[in-house]
C-alpha cells in the first residue's frame, strides 16, 4: 500500500511538471542565453584633402582713358583699353571738299552753304548735283578766304592746281581735335563756284574712279578752250559777287560758255 501511494505521488509530480513517461528528474529551467556584447569597432576616418576656399580674383582695373580729342571719344570710350594709333586716328581722305559754311553759287545766282546743298539742285557751272557727303580731314588750308582740303583742285590763273601747291594757300589751324568736317560735292560738269574762285568738284573727271590724282589733274588741264573760257569768267569777276551775271547768267549760258559753243567774251558792266 505504501508502494502504491509512492507511485501515485510520483505520477502526480510528473503531471505537475508536464514531464510524463520518464522517471528522470525534470530538467531545471535555465535562463535564456544573453547575447554577447559586440566588441566596439573603432573606425579611423581619414579627412579629405582640404581645398582652399575659392577666392574671387580682384577686379581688373582698366587703364583710365581720358579722351583728348573728339575723335578719341568715339574710338576710346571710358574704361576701354587703349586702341592702336591707326584705330584712334584714321587716315583722312586727301581729296574731299570745303568746310561748313563755305558758300557755293547756285544756278539761279543765289548762294548756299555747301553743307545744305541737296541732290538734284543745280549749281553754277557745274549743273546738277549728283553726289554729296560728309567726311573728316586733317589736311586743311585757307585759300582766298575759303577753308578747303589741300588736295582739292582749284582754277589758279589759267590752270587747275592742288590748293596746297598754290601760292595763295595758307595752312589752316584745325585746333586740338586734329580733324575738320568737310562736305564733298559731285556735279554733272565737275565744277563749282565759290565766293572767290572756281574749283573742280570732288570727282574732278568722269573717269575719276580709274584715274590717279595726277591723271585727273592732267585731264582738267587738257582742254585749252575750256580753260580759256573759265579763266575769262574768273577774271571778269561778277560770278563771285551778287551782281547780275554776264551772258544772261543762266545755267545754260554758262554751260555753253564752258563747252566753247559760240563763246564771246562779254565785258563787265
Amino acid at each position: 500500500m505504501a508502494l502504491q501511494n509512492g507511485y501515485e505521488e510520483q505520477g502526480q509530480a510528473q503531471r505537475a511538471t508536464g514531464f510524463v513517461g520518464s522517471s528522470a528528474a525534470a530538467p531545471t529551467p535555465t535562463a535564456p542565453a544573453t547575447a554577447p556584447t559586440p566588441t566596439p569597432v573603432t573606425t579611423t576616418v581619414t579627412p579629405a584633402p582640404t581645398t582652399p576656399a575659392a577666392t574671387t580674383p580682384p577686379a581688373t582695373t582698366l587703364p583710365a582713358t581720358t579722351p583728348t580729342t573728339r575723335l578719341a571719344s568715339v574710338f576710346q570710350m571710358p574704361g576701354m583699353p587703349a586702341r592702336p594709333e591707326h584705330a584712334t586716328k584714321p587716315k583722312s581722305p586727301k581729296k574731299v571738299c570745303y568746310a561748313k559754311g563755305t558758300e557755293v553759287r547756285m544756278a539761279d545766282g543765289s548762294w548756299k552753304p555747301v553743307e545744305t546743298i541737296a541732290l538734284f539742285e543745280e549749281v553754277m557751272l557745274g549743273g546738277m548735283v549728283i553726289g554729296r557727303g560728309e567726311a573728316l580731314s586733317d589736311n586743311a588750308f585757307r585759300y582766298k578766304g575759303q577753308i578747303v582740303t589741300g588736295s582739292h583742285a582749284v582754277l589758279d590763273g589759267a590752270r587747275f592746281r592742288r590748293v596746297e601747291d598754290t601760292v595763295a594757300a595758307e595752312p589752316f589751324d584745325i585746333g586740338r581735335d586734329g580733324m575738320i568736317t568737310v562736305y564733298p560735292i559731285v556735279t554733272a560738269n565737275h565744277l563749282m563756284v565759290l565766293r572767290t574762285h572756281i574749283a573742280a568738284d570732288f570727282a574732278e573727271t568722269d573717269a575719276s574712279g580709274d584715274q590717279l590724282p595726277d591723271q585727273r589733274l592732267e585731264e582738267l588741264n587738257a582742254d585749252a578752250d575750256r580753260l580759256e573760257c573759265l579763266a575769262w569768267i574768273a577774271d571778269e569777276g561778277s560770278i563771285f559777287g551778287d551782281r547780275p551775271l554776264p551772258a544772261g547768267g543762266s545755267l545754260r549760258d554758262y554751260q555753253d560758255l564752258v563747252a566753247g559753243e559760240g563763246w564771246q567774251p562779254v565785258p563787265a558792266a
